[in-house]
């Protein structure tokens, strides 16, 4: 297995669902992920992991000296395009303007968002560009539940106010970004659908692709949780465990991500393939 760096066990979440994503279109990775924000701190570039196995990356950080950087780190790296913008939900700054200025394909592997603050007012903004995969921070305070959207006015009054931090959107952590649920519905109404979530990261898979994971829809309400531990089937409840295992097999339900030799997977494709598995 891989090893895993993110302390939520994101990274292994993120790679295992692209691998499956990609198995069962049968078709070679588009390796491309966009990411914001971006900087060189500890776990800053949350897509790192996938930069070095090749990937091609946008990451936009609004901060100077946080972007330099980012210049530095990847200067010699020419798969990495590093933009200095403050991302905006209108105007020359949205996110799809920016995209469509990198020549960035309308379709791409991974859309990483995390701002601290409107992050869905973001998302809501992007209507070009469909990401198979979307990873959207949530503010974890306000529980499975309420219905929260980020505060964009009362959060510049907090932060302006606040005594150990100031800035125009990062304000007191109670109040900053939106809930798992706001953003969930909002993801629903763009075409996506809610794979799992770890502390405060969301992911959402194009519906398309949902039953690949799961053959229901996740219950936030009864299943709410702190963490995800990186076992690549705990993306699955258990009882899609059991209806993955009748409709695919036992190879595609839990031995997938450890058979690597393509002879083998092409007699298990075939076997499947003969006896309608």
């Amino acid at each position: 297995m891989k090893t895993i760096n993110d302390p939520e066990g994101g990274d292994g979440l993120v790679s295992y669902i692209l691998e499956v994503i990609y198995d069962y279109l049968e078709m070679d990775p588009i390796r491309l992920v966009v990411e914001f924000g971006a900087h060189t701190g500890e776990n800053g570039v949350f897509s790192d992991f996938l930069i070095k196995d090749g990937h091609k990356a946008i990451l936009i950080e609004a901060d100077k000296d946080q972007f330099e950087d980012l210049v530095d780190k990847y200067k010699d790296n020419s798969n990495v395009i590093c933009i200095n913008k403050l991302i905006d939900i209108e105007g020359p700054n949205a996110l799809d303007q920016i995209l469509s200025k990198a020549q960035v394909p309308k379709i791409f592997d991974l859309l990483l968002i995390d701002v601290d603050s409107i992050d869905y007012q973001i998302w809501e903004s992007v209507n070009e560009y469909k990401p198979l995969l979307a990873v959207i921070e949530f503010n974890e305070t306000y529980g499975p539940n309420l219905k929260r959207i980020h505060n964009i006015e009362l959060n510049q009054w907090s932060a302006r106010r606040n005594k150990n931090s100031s800035g125009e959107y990062v304000g007191s952590s109670s109040i900053a970004g939106s809930s798992l649920r706001s953003i969930n519905e909002l993801s629903k109404s763009k075409g996506y659908m809610l794979l799992t979530y770890t502390r405060n990261n969301a992911f959402f898979i194009k519906e398309e692709l949902f039953h690949l994971f799961h053959l229901q829809e996740v219950d936030i309400n009864t299943d709410f949780i702190k963490t995800t531990f990186n076992m690549p089937n705990r993306v699955l409840s258990s009882r899609d465990l059991i209806r993955k295992f009748l409709r695919f097999g036992f190879f595609a339900t839990f031995l997938r991500q450890h058979i690597r030799d393509p002879k083998v997977i092409r007699i298990i494709k075939k076997w499947r393939n003969k006896w309608k598995i």
